[in-house]
């Protein structure tokens, strides 16, 4: 799977990083996972979507949008996707976020460091200083 998922915060903070190429499938099971991310945190649960390393992935917005499952969880907080400089990754980045990010607040920004900053800007309590690899 070219997709990581783990906790940058214990229960706080989630962190997503896709790179190469994602297929549908993969999409639909990280999301499956970033659920029982999200039913295991401690409200708001905050996550940061690294989508930078991201080369190929389906650009058919139906076949996206049949693949997306919605979260359904009033745990989730702010949303920010680090989509880097790429105008595709940001457009695809921003559809999805319009349909599976219906009630949340969401970012689109070109790094990490800026990710952070962002929730730490959002949510004192979010205490990270930066992404731990």
């Amino acid at each position: 799977m070219t997709i990581d998922i783990s906790w940058q915060q214990p229960r706080r903070v989630i962190y997503e990083r896709f790179y190469g190429t994602i297929t549908i499938e993969e999409m639909t099971a990280i999301q499956q996972e970033f659920i029982r991310y999200l039913n295991d945190g401690d409200a708001p649960v905050h996550a940061i979507i690294d989508l930078g390393g991201v080369r190929d992935f389906p650009k058919s917005l139906t076949q996206i949008r049949q693949g997306l499952v919605t979260t359904g969880t009033t745990q989730l907080g702010r949303v920010v996707l680090v989509t880097g400089k790429n105008p595709l990754v940001k457009f695809i980045s921003s559809v999805i976020s319009q349909l599976i990010l219906k009630n949340a607040q969401y970012a689109l920004c070109d790094s990490l460091d800026e990710a952070v900053r962002i929730l730490r800007d959002r949510d004192p309590s979010v205490t990270l200083e930066q992404i731990a690899d």
